[in-house]
């Protein structure tokens, strides 16, 4: 039967997961310009899909879904549903939210939710339907079962990074490069190391150098990464910093990016962990870099609650990061998360009084409100609305400009899952 035509929808928040698997498909061949098709607005969906469908006769429509945005993917798949009344339409649904509750992806009414890493599977999922084979020898899927049953097709190994580019070249989707995928630290709120897996993997220097020729040849000159820790690049156990690797890393990349190219590392879409901080890597970051802020994910200013995170540091190596940043010139960007479950009014006196203390050193406060993800062992806590002296203090941090983010908007979302 062929390969079918695959339409992305691809809207902000979602750009740099769509990019790696589309980028998987154009590096199995098959899928050169414009097999592949990328609509932002959602609007835009249903139209085209029924126009490719009179031309095709078969098209595959992919999702990559945040768990904050799941919700507004039902109107579209069931607008693109009746677009497709003939047949010929299969609905893919990944992301993190996808692996969370595949039940609820389907439910959405996706044909497919991919439970894990979509470099593999994606493309596997496209070229058996093309084909006519069946879903169901596809590893790493959840598949409509018997009645409102879920079927599993098992788990997949976690992939290699350096077989996969982070985005699509000859489509023009460029973006950052993953350099670290997984997360040692299992944090009860994060969807990082359930999704992705506790063992953190890296991409090598040689692969992160050919991505930053390909950004060079395609006009790109500002190079960033993902990863859900910059300052853990290269370590063995994700638990401690390997300055050497990073340095490899940065003196690398330097080398392959003319003047005037730009480095950013730690920064967005990235973070650090305060106890990766520390004069050696901020001092990486000020020789190779061209950030000046430096994205440290605190969480919280209590103890207790620093425990029940198992976030792995303490409120002092918060208090010690923002020192070591401030003093080598770069502001730092605090997260913060409100509304934990289990919060006292002791613990949040406590981290109120924390991001204070770090906005008076010279930090910018970013504020978060607790969001129950799925696959998370804090899925099933409900999101609360903030407290009335949290709002006062997010309010007057802002009139500081000591605030960075909307958390009204984040707020809003948070309760959505409930």
């Amino acid at each position: 039967m062929g390969l079918p035509t695959v339409v992305f929808s691809y809207p902000h928040h979602a750009r740099y997961g769509i990019n790696a698997v589309a980028g998987a498909l154009e590096a199995g061949g098959g899928f050169d310009p414009p097999a592949l098709r990328f609509v932002r607005r959602d609007a835009d969906l249903p139209g085209l899909v029924r126009e490719l469908l009179g031309v095709h006769g078969r098209v595959v429509v992919a999702f990559s879904l945040l768990s904050a945005h799941a919700a507004r993917a039902t109107g579209v798949v069931a607008a693109i549903r009746r677009e497709a009344a003939g047949g010929g339409l299969l609905l893919i649904a990944g992301g993190p939210h996808a692996g969370g509750d595949p039940a609820g992806t389907l439910a959405i009414g996706f044909d497919v939710a991919v439970t894990g890493e979509g470099e593999e599977a994606f493309p596997e999922i496209v070229r058996a339907w093309g084909e006519g084979r069946p879903l169901g020898t596809v590893a790493g899927l959840a598949l409509p079962g018997a009645g409102a049953s879920v079927f599993s097709t098992g788990r997949r190994p976690p992939v290699d990074l350096d077989a996969f580019p982070s985005f699509a070249t000859a489509h023009h989707k460029l973006g950052p490069i993953e350099i670290s995928r997984g997360c040692p630290f299992g944090c009860p709120f994060c969807q990082t190391a359930y999704h992705l897996g506790r063992r953190m993997r890296h991409r090598s220097v040689d692969s992160v150098v050919r991505h930053v020729r390909l950004l060079v040849c395609n006009g790109v000159r500002d190079v960033r990464f993902i990863t859900p820790n910059a300052f853990a690049y290269g370590s063995a156990d994700g638990l401690r910093p390997d300055p050497r690797r990073i340095e490899e890393l940065l003196t690398a990349v330097r080398a392959e990016l003319p003047r005037p190219g730009r480095i950013f590392f730690g920064s967005f879409p990235s973070e650090v962990r305060p106890d990766f901080v520390t004069p050696e890597t901020v001092g990486l970051v000020r020789r190779h870099a061209a950030n000046t802020m430096l994205v440290i994910g605190a969480q919280s200013g209590s103890p207790a609650q620093l425990e029940a995170l198992r976030r792995g540091h303490t409120v002092d190596d918060v208090r010690r990061a923002v020192r070591v940043a401030v003093d080598a010139g770069l502001v730092p960007y605090v997260d913060f998360i409100f509304g934990l479950p289990g919060e006292r009014e002791e613990d949040l006196r406590l981290t109120l009084a924390l991001a204070r203390e770090l906005a008076a050193a010279g930090a910018v406060i970013h504020a978060h409100p607790f969001m129950p993800l799925p696959g998370t062992p804090w899925a099933a806590e409900p999101a609360r609305p903030l407290a009335p002296v949290v709002r006062r203090a997010l309010s007057e941090l802002a009139s500081r400009g000591a605030l960075h983010g909307d958390w009204r908007r984040k707020e809003a979302e948070a309760l959505s899952l409930n």
